[in-house]
């Protein structure tokens, strides 16, 4: 079926009919699922903004506030732009639109891989530091960062360049890209036993993640069967196109309740949603490992003792934090100024 966007492009077509739903959006709900990975990390963007701001305002000499990184910022951009290139790849089935889908996908796992390296790098060194301690040959040529900046653009480029070059199948960028997503695993983990931290809300987003990628797989094995069970719908409920042009509460009525239940066997949208919280919700573990170092840096808590993890109610990424600088420091500085 064509639509406005015209012929598909695209060296991928997801198992959604395409211009189903609208003339202007060839596939609906891989399309509109994308609110979560543009939505969710600009709402973090936002709160880091607003919490650098707070830093910078009353951060003096003598005490320095807890202050998100600029890797985190990028992050949130990262993952933010991931989101809009997917909307107009699904929007448009349009090869340069699915480019932008998944060449950020690549760079900004490339941000993600460098953001953790770069906290890892800090409690490695404090912990060196503390124990008196000098670090091995090896440990000093990884920490050069110029270097690991170096080798995260040479593979980014490379995959790049293979990608639109030599070889252009999307088994390709899948694999580089799940290289790159391993290595985020791995770093998290290390984060975790060095830090002491709370395993929850990491466990929460990788939960969230592998589910996406398994109705990922699915969609893609079980698409036959899929499509099978949405003709079968329109076929139970009578739909044909006459139904669809009808403008009787009746012919309106059922073909809301087939669209509705078709859309629960769009997979790939589900694979948006739930990939999307669960990356999101690894930038708040990142966060809380900043935050977690800083407590120790400064000796407010002890190097094994763990901070209330951040609540799973992801609408503001601070303020179950009861016990923390971040939330007593905002009252002592309100009481100060009343």
């Amino acid at each position: 079926m064509h639509g406005y966007w015209g012929n598909r492009t695209a060296t991928i077509d997801w198992c959604e009919n395409n211009y189903e739903i609208t003339h202007y959006i060839a596939e609906f709900w891989n399309t509109v699922s994308n609110f979560v990975l543009i939505l969710f990390p600009l709402y973090g963007l936002y709160w880091s903004l607003r919490h650098i701001h707070f830093s910078n305002k009353y951060s003096t000499n003598d005490r320095k506030y807890f202050k998100i990184s600029t890797s985190l910022i990028l992050c949130h951009i990262g993952l933010s732009i991931v989101g809009i290139g997917s909307w107009m790849f699904h929007m448009t089935l349009l090869y340069p639109m699915q480019l932008l889908d998944e060449l950020p996908m690549i760079l900004g796992t490339g941000i993600l891989i460098y953001a953790n390296y770069e906290i890892i790098l800090a409690v490695h060194f404090f912990k060196l530091d503390q124990k008196g301690s000098k670090p091995g040959s090896l440990t000093k040529i990884l920490s050069s960062k110029p270097l690991v900046i170096s080798l995260i653009v040479i593979y980014c480029s490379f995959v790049t360049y293979v990608y639109l070059s030599v070889w252009k199948n999307p088994v390709f960028h899948e694999v580089a890209f799940a290289i790159m997503s391993l290595i985020v695993i791995c770093e998290n983990i290390s984060l975790i036993r060095m830090l002491s931290m709370s395993k929850r809300l990491y466990a929460i987003s990788l939960g969230y993640y592998l589910f996406g990628f398994l109705l990922w797989n699915i969609d893609n094995k079980f698409c036959s069967y899929l499509k099978m069970y949405r003709q079968g719908l329109e076929e139970f409920f009578g739909i044909d196109k006459a139904s669809i042009e009808s403008s009787s509460l009746k012919a309106i009525g059922l073909n809301a309740a087939v669209v509705t239940l078709k859309s629960v066997s769009e997979f790939h949208s589900l694979w948006h949603i739930f990939t999307g919280y669960g990356s999101f919700m690894c930038l708040l573990f990142l966060t809380e490992a900043h935050y977690q170092y800083y407590l120790i840096k400064t000796k407010s808590i002890d190097s094994k003792q763990m901070i209330r993890p951040v609540s799973s109610k992801f609408f503001n990424m601070y303020y179950h934090l009861n016990d923390s600088l971040i939330i007593n420091e905002k009252q002592n500085i309100k009481k100060k100024y009343k």
